[in-house]
């Protein structure tokens, strides 16, 4: 194996994308080129974490899935895109009046004529923070229009409740 001691966005996308399936840490490492040891330890620096007795579980970082989220959206993949969210997740958009959409079929519908219609600077992430429950993400809509959403992640990483709206961008006072 050749070392290589740079992890790039390519290479982290990769490696929570092979821990949100769950992925071993060994295949993880063969696919990456890297030793596991390597592996576990960029694991551990992403916020990835957790153990099981004779199998590995992880709990992804709400941040590392909003980028995910972000990329899947961008890519307009309706099908890629539910599978962010729970069963029984609700999606409360305030965007074009108030509306709340419960479920995969409700948020599937809200999201099928964005993706189709979105402009190529849609779901450009401007920046995403976390607070106590949940993760604030500053993005370009599929209008290419300041949002601001709020997403709350289960303990698998799925979104369980998100809540966007239109950013509001101060002006300085002159």
């Amino acid at each position: 194996m050749t070392k290589n001691t740079v992890w790039t966005l390519e290479d982290d996308a990769a490696l929570a994308k092979g821990v949100t399936d769950n992925v071993s840490p060994l295949r993880l490492a063969t696919r990456l080129r890297r030793s596991v040891n390597s592996v576990k330890r960029r694991i551990r620096e992403l916020g990835l974490a957790g153990e099981k007795r004779d199998q590995v579980t992880f709990k992804a970082d709400p941040v590392i899935q909003l980028r995910r989220w972000m990329g899947t959206a961008k890519a307009k993949d309706l099908s890629g895109l539910i599978g962010f969210y729970r069963d029984d997740a609700t999606l409360e958009c305030g965007c074009s009046g108030s509306a709340v959409y419960a479920g995969l079929g409700a948020i599937q519908e809200y999201w099928a004529p964005k993706l189709r219609t979105a402009t190529p600077l849609a779901f450009s992430l401007v920046k995403a923070t976390r607070d106590d429950t949940r993760v604030v993400a500053d993005y370009l809509s599929y209008e290419a229009k300041p949002v601001r959403m709020f997403l709350s992640f289960d303990s698998t990483g799925k979104i369980a409740r998100s809540e966007c709206a239109p950013r509001v961008c101060s002006k300085p006072a002159a």
